[in-house]
C-alpha cells in the first residue's frame, strides 16, 4: 500500500498499513499496541492524518506501558504524512479541532423495556440519557458539550436497543427522529439569564449546575420523605391551611421581618423543601433503583479515586459494586472480543490488580457473599487433589504421590489434566496441558510464551523466581500480562475473574473444561443451561461424579 492513499483508508486498512511499518524502537509490541488503540477508537485514515497533539495524548493515556515512545511514533508518522502528497479534502477549516470519540452509556431508566412507553417515562429516558452524555463530555480535557452528531448516534443506538422508542409509521432510518428532537430540546433548552430589575430580582434560577433546565413545577411537589419540624408547623399552620393560589407563595419566599412571629426559626418552609427534593430519594442513596445518571455519577467518583497515586482499596471496591451494572453492559457492547481487555482497563485501570479482578469474579458469581473468595481459595487445593486422583484412574497420568506436594503444585497439575479430561471439539492449537497453564523454570522466557497468545485466549504462566523459591504467576489475556500474583491459586482466581470481567469467550478445545470450572468449582448458578446440560451428559463427567461419591470426599462434591 502506498502512503498517498492513507486518507482514504478505513480502520482495517489503516491498521494493516501501520503493521507493515517497522518499529522505530525495536519493539514489535509497539506497533501492535498502536493498531489496537486505532481499533478501539475507530480511527480511519482521514482522521489519522489530522491527529493533533491532544488526540495522540488521549490515544495513549498516562500509566500505560511505553506510552511516551508510542506517542512519539504516531507523532512522527503523522508528521511524515504531512510532507507527502496525501489525498485529503481541498478545504480544511483552520480552526478545526479533532473531537476525541466518547463511548456513551445508554440510559437504563426504569420502564424503558415496556411494550408501550408512557409519556412521563419517555421524558425520563430523554432526561437521563442527556445527563449521562453531558457528564461524560464534561470530564474530557477540555470540557465540552455533546455534539449534534453524538446526539444522533446515541438516539439511533437507543432505538435499535429498545424498538418501542421509535416513531410509529416511520422508516427504519428515520425511526429515531422523535427521540433525537426531544434530546436536542433537552440539551439546548437552557433558561435565559434573568435581569436584575423588577420582581424577578430575587427569584432563584431554575438552571442546574450542568446547564440543563429543570422544571420549576417540581419545586411545588410535597416531599413525603421529609419530616415536618414541629416548631415550623405550629408557627405557619394557619397560613398553610388558608393559603390558596400565588398569595401564599409570595408570603413564603419574601424576606422575613425579624419583628414578626416565626422569624427566629430555621428559615422559609419552601426553601427547605426545594433543597431536599434536589437530593436523590432514600432508595437511590442505598444503591437501589439506579439510573443512568447515578451510574455516571458513581463512575465520576470512581475515576477520581483511581487517578490518585495511592488508591483506597475499600473506596474503589465500594464504587465498583455500585457501578457494576453499567460496567457489565459497557464490556459486553465492545466488539470484537479481542479489544475488550484493553478498552476495559483503559476505563478502569484498577483491574490491573489481582484483588480487583478477584472481586469482579465475586460480583458475577456470588453477589453479596463476602466470604466467597476466601472459601473458594481454601477449597481449590482439595478440588485439585481430587482431579489429579481421577486423572490417574482415567489413565491421563501414570501415577501421582501427592504426599509432599504444595497447594501450587496440586493446582498446576489439575489445570494441566483438566483440558485432557474434558476435551472439546476440534484439534487444539497447542498441547492440551499447555492451554490453561504454562510452567517455566529459571531460564524460561515469559515474553516468548506470551507471543503464542493467538492460540490461547487466556492462561497463566508460572515461573520460579531466581532469587527465591517463591513462584511468580502472570495472568495473560490475548498476549498481554494483566496481573501478577504470588501463587497459582491466586493466579487462577484472578484468571477466571479476568475472563468474566472482559467478557472473553472460551476456545472450543477447552470449552467443556471451562464449563466444568464454572459449574463445579465456582458453583456459578448463571452458567448457560445448554452448556451445563452438555457437560453433565458426557461420560467422563458422570464417571467423575461417581468417583467423588465413591471416594466420599465431601469437600470435592459439587452438589
Amino acid at each position: 500500500m502506498s502512503d498517498h492513499t492513507v486518507a482514504k483508508f478505513n480502520n482495517e486498512e489503516l491498521c494493516a498499513w501501520l503493521q507493515e511499518r517497522p518499529s522505530r524502537f525495536k519493539n514489535d509490541g509497539d506497533m501492535e499496541a498502536i493498531c489496537e488503540a486505532m481499533r478501539v477508537n475507530e480511527i480511519d485514515g482521514e482522521t489519522f492524518v489530522d491527529l493533533a497533539e491532544a488526540d495522540i495524548t488521549g490515544l495513549f493515556p498516562d500509566g500505560s506501558t511505553r506510552v511516551v515512545l508510542r506517542r512519539k511514533q504516531v507523532r512522527n508518522i503523522v508528521s511524515e504524512l504531512g510532507t507527502m502528497d496525501v489525498e485529503v479534502p481541498l478545504y480544511v477549516t483552520p480552526e478545526r479541532v479533532a473531537v476525541p470519540p466518547v463511548e456513551f452509556m445508554l440510559a437504563q431508566t426504569p420502564g424503558i423495556t415496556e411494550p408501550e412507553i408512557p409519556g412521563h417515562i419517555f421524558h425520563n429516558i430523554v432526561q437521563d440519557q442527556v445527563a449521562v452524555m453531558v457528564t461524560a463530555t464534561k470530564q474530557l480535557t477540555p470540557p465540552r458539550n455533546p455534539t449534534s452528531a453524538e446526539l444522533e448516534h446515541v438516539a439511533r443506538r437507543l432505538v435499535q436497543r429498545y424498538p418501542t422508542l421509535k416513531t410509529e409509521g416511520e422508516d427504519a432510518k428515520d425511526a429515531h427522529i422523535l427521540l433525537l428532537t426531544r434530546m436536542k430540546k433537552r440539551m439546548y433548552n437552557k433558561t435565559p439569564k434573568r435581569t436584575t430589575r423588577g420582581p424577578n430580582k430575587k427569584k432563584e434560577s431554575t438552571e442546574e449546575a450542568n446547564g440543563l433546565r429543570r422544571s420549576p413545577r417540581k419545586h411545588n411537589q410535597p416531599d413525603p420523605a421529609a419530616e415536618p419540624n414541629p416548631r415550623q408547623q405550629d408557627l405557619h399552620s394557619p397560613q398553610a391551611s388558608s393559603s390558596k393560589g400565588a398569595g401564599s407563595s409570595k408570603q413564603v419566599t419574601s424576606k422575613s421581618n425579624p419583628n414578626k412571629r416565626g422569624a427566629s426559626g430555621s428559615g422559609p418552609v419552601k426553601e427547605k423543601q426545594v433543597r431536599r427534593e434536589l437530593l436523590p430519594p432514600p432508595a437511590q442513596q442505598e444503591g437501589h433503583h439506579e439510573t443512568a445518571y447515578t451510574m455516571e455519577r458513581h463512575y465520576k467518583l470512581l475515576k477520581t479515586e483511581m487517578d490518585k497515586p495511592k488508591r483506597n482499596y475499600g473506596t474503589v471496591s465500594q464504587l465498583l459494586d455500585l457501578e457494576f451494572p453499567a460496567r457489565k453492559e459497557f464490556a459486553a457492547n465492545i466488539s470484537p472480543a479481542t479489544t475488550r481487555p484493553t478498552a476495559v482497563i483503559q476505563r478502569y485501570p484498577c483491574f490491573g490488580e489481582p484483588r480487583h479482578l478477584q472481586d469482579e469474579l465475586r460480583r458475577y458469581v456470588a453477589t453479596g457473599d463476602k466470604d466467597f473468595l476466601q472459601d473458594l481459595k481454601e477449597r481449590l487445593p482439595r478440588e485439585a487433589k481430587t482431579l489429579v486422583k481421577f486423572a490417574v484412574k482415567q489413565g491421563v497420568l501414570s501415577s501421582a504421590d501427592m504426599t509432599d506436594w504444595t497447594d501450587d503444585k496440586k493446582m498446576r497439575k489439575a489445570l494441566q489434566v483438566l483440558p485432557q479430561l474434558f476435551k472439546g471439539k476440534g484439534s487444539p492449537p497447542l498441547p492440551l496441558k499447555d492451554m490453561m497453564i504454562v510452567y517455566l523454570k529459571n531460564k524460561g522466557n515469559v515474553t516468548a510464551e506470551m507471543k503464542r497468545d493467538k492460540k490461547r485466549t487466556a492462561f497463566i504462566v508460572e515461573k520460579i523466581s531466581s532469587r527465591s523459591d517463591e513462584p511468580i504467576v502472570y495472568v495473560v489475556v490475548h498476549g498481554k500480562p494483566v496481573a501478577v500474583c504470588g501463587s497459582v491459586v491466586e493466579g487462577f482466581v484472578a484468571l477466571i475473574g479476568a475472563l468474566y470481567c472482559f467478557y472473553q469467550p472460551h476456545p472450543p478445545s477447552i470449552a467443556p473444561a471451562m464449563v466444568f470450572v464454572e459449574h463445579h468449582m465456582l458453583k456459578d448458578k448463571n452458567v448457560n443451561p445448554l452448556d451445563r446440560e452438555a457437560l453433565e451428559s458426557t461420560t467422563v463427567y458422570k464417571k467423575f461424579k461417581d468417583y467423588v461419591k465413591a471416594a466420599g470426599d465431601s469437600g470435592s462434591d459439587s452438589e
